[in-house]
């Protein structure tokens, strides 16, 4: 992120107040100016604490979820996606994270390769694969992909569920298909609704986090299928709630990912799970508010608004192909040797 972020300037504006040379600032002042709450989503790109976006992470006391259920920092891996809460202090780029959660995007068979898009495809997904994706096991790659490997996938959706990948783990133990992302489609007398573009049909499913009668559009779940797609459905053994309701309000936020809907003049959504307000205090770097368009990729800066809402106090577009491939390679190398 640039460093015209509103984590420095309200640092700013706090060594302003402390110095007797102005009146406070009209930005939130984190922790009196060095240290504040914060909710950061990015790929894992080092270890030795955890480092993402560029933020080294003391984990040791942190709450680890995997997949809904309890872990540690060593379940952790490059190029997982996770979101992380924590105390953050913006000069030092040094945090104590509270909570650190991962959720996959799709764990399944691999259904085809495209060698020549860079894509392989798991449940219909296509999968994006590009020079700083990490594979694991290290001598896995695209070239050794063969049908029917079972794979899980960390990445970012777009708005047509592409997804770019991060992180392409093979599966040794292949239980169960996995499928996330946000309800569409319900209907609740057929019992089936859409999940990221995949018809599921929850009709003989067991619910875990919610209950039936609170499944609805735009709420956020993962499927998880012994039988995988039959005429075309993918058959929901259990159906897991993963909303997440807790209010941030006033925290600060950095996320990123692919603008995923235009939701009006002054917002729009990020990987279908955040919505952006922005405002005439907004800064658009490498583009403008007129540039947004649905599958930009976009990072965010800003403070919460409430549970769902980010109001941006920047908005970043994704650099040329060229610069980006500079700066991802970049990215790989420290997460790979685990360096700042």
């Amino acid at each position: 992120m640039t460093t015209t972020s509103k984590f420095g300037r309200a640092l700013a504006a706090a060594a302003v107040a402390l110095c007797g040379c102005g009146g406070a600032g009209g930005g939130a002042v984190i922790g009196g100016g060095i240290d504040g709450s914060g909710f950061v989503v990015g790929p894992i790109e080092g270890f030795g604490s955890v480092v993402v976006q560029g933020i080294r992470f003391d984990a040791a006391g942190a709450t680890v979820t995997i997949e809904g259920a309890p872990g540690t920092e060593a379940d952790l891996r490059l190029g997982m996606v996770v979101s992380v809460e924590g105390d953050i202090d913006n000069v030092t780029m040094t945090g104590v994270a509270l909570a650190i959660d991962f959720e996959d995007e799709v764990e399944g068979p691999v259904d085809s390769i495209d060698a020549a898009a860079s894509s392989f495809t798991v449940l219909g997904q296509i999968v994006s694969v590009t020079a700083t994706t990490v594979f694991d096991p290290p001598s896995l790659s695209l070239d050794s992909l063969e049908d029917g490997d079972p794979v899980e996938v960390s990445g970012y959706r777009t708005a047509t569920d592409r997804i770019r990948a991060t992180r392409v783990e093979a599966v040794e133990d292949f239980d169960d298909i996995e499928l996330s992302g946000i309800v569409r489609n319900l209907d609740p007398f057929a019992r089936t609704f859409t999940l990221s573009g995949v018809a599921v049909d929850y009709a003989d499913a067991e619910f875990d986090g919610l209950d039936e009668d609170s499944l609805r559009n735009g709420i956020e779940v993962e499927v998880l299928s012994s039988q995988g797609i039959v005429d075309g459905f993918l058959i929901a053994d259990v159906v897991e709630g993963e909303d997440d309701d807790e209010d941030r309000s006033g925290d600060e936020a950095e996320i990123e990912g692919f603008v995923t809907a235009l939701l009006g003049d002054d917002r729009f959504e990020v990987g279908g799970r955040r919505i952006v307000r922005f405002d005439g205090d907004t800064q658009f770097s490498n583009g403008a508010a007129a540039d947004l368009a649905e599958d930009e990729f976009v990072e965010v800066e800003g403070i919460f608004e409430d549970a769902d809402t980010i109001l941006a106090d920047e908005v970043r577009f994704e650099e040329g192909d060229e610069d980006e491939d500079d700066e991802d390679d970049e990215r790989g190398r420290r997460g790979r040797n685990g360096d700042d």
